[in-house]
C-alpha cells in the first residue's frame, strides 16, 4: 500500500508542469506595457527593443511558452545574433536577479515565479 501512494504522489509531482501547476508571471519596466504576444514576438527575437532576462530557475517554461527546445531557442538566438545583430536574453539565477534587470533597464522583459511586491520600477506585464 505505501508504494502505491508513493507511486500516486510523485507520478502528481511529475505532472505538475505538464497541468499548469508551475506557472511563470512575465515582469515589465513601468510603463512598458506589453501584452502577451509582444512579449512572445520578444522571445523569439521578432522585436528589437526590449532587454530581456531568461530565469535560469523557469527556463523550461519559457521553452514552452515559446514552443522551443532548448537546443532550437539557442540555434534561433544564435541566428538572431548574427543576422539582425539582436542580443540574446540575459541569464540571471533567480527571481531577484530577474526583478533587478527589469527595473534597472527602461525596456527591460523578464518572467518570474510571483508577481514582485515593493518594486516601483517593475510592473505585471502577462501570466503564463
Amino acid at each position: 500500500m505505501k508504494n502505491i501512494f508513493k507511486f500516486l504522489v510523485l507520478s502528481l509531482v511529475s505532472l505538475a508542469p505538464q497541468a499548469g501547476w508551475c506557472k511563470m508571471v512575465f515582469i515589465c519596466h513601468k510603463g512598458l506595457g506589453y501584452d502577451e504576444a509582444t512579449i512572445r514576438r520578444s522571445y523569439t527575437g521578432q522585436l528589437d527593443e526590449p532587454h530581456m532576462a531568461d530565469n535560469k530557475a523557469l527556463k523550461s517554461e519559457l521553452l514552452k511558452f515559446v514552443d522551443h527546445s532548448d537546443l532550437s531557442y539557442k540555434r534561433m538566438w544564435t541566428k538572431q545574433y548574427f543576422r539582425r545583430a539582436i542580443t540574446p536574453p540575459v541569464l540571471k539565477e533567480n527571481d531577484q536577479a530577474v526583478i533587478e534587470f527589469v527595473a534597472k533597464h527602461h525596456e527591460g522583459i523578464g518572467y518570474v515565479s510571483a508577481a514582485p511586491k515593493n518594486n516601483s520600477e517593475v510592473e505585471v506585464c502577462g501570466n503564463n
